[in-house]
């Protein structure tokens, strides 16, 4: 007994999963965290074309890779479930964390908020 070695295997069966989970979903997930951060961060951003811009740049960023597969300039193989996947992701990051407000008003600067300070033009002797 003393010496001999017990070999154990704890390898699990393997679990066929659908091709969806294992092909699309990985891409939605991302697409939906990246969604969900912007949009969080641009949230109390006044409605603009400059802010429109960064809320759909995940969803552009993910088409732009897709569409690139397709052309063979991207590697991997497009899927338009993928970007089916994608584009739900973003539309549910959207409904979980919202749009930028139509009634956000952008910050003030620091020099119209503040009253310059008096000064005196006859110097003190």
């Amino acid at each position: 007994m003393l010496g001999q070695r017990v070999a154990i295997d704890l390898q699990a069966p393997p679990v066929a999963l659908p091709a969806f989970v294992r092909f699309s979903l990985p891409d939605a997930l991302w697409q939906y965290a990246f969604a969900v951060c912007v949009l969080a961060l641009w949230r109390s951003a006044p409605r603009s074309p400059g802010t429109w811009t960064f809320v759909a740049l995940p969803l552009a960023i993910g088409m732009a890779t897709e569409l690139g597969q397709a052309a063979g300039v991207v590697e991997g193989v497009f899927d338009p479930h993928d970007a089916l996947a994608m584009l739900v992701a973003v539309l549910a990051a959207a409904l979980t964390v919202g749009l930028p407000s139509a009634r956000a008003r952008p910050p003030r600067s620091r020099s119209s908020s503040r009253p310059l300070p008096a000064t005196d033009p006859a110097p003190r002797s």
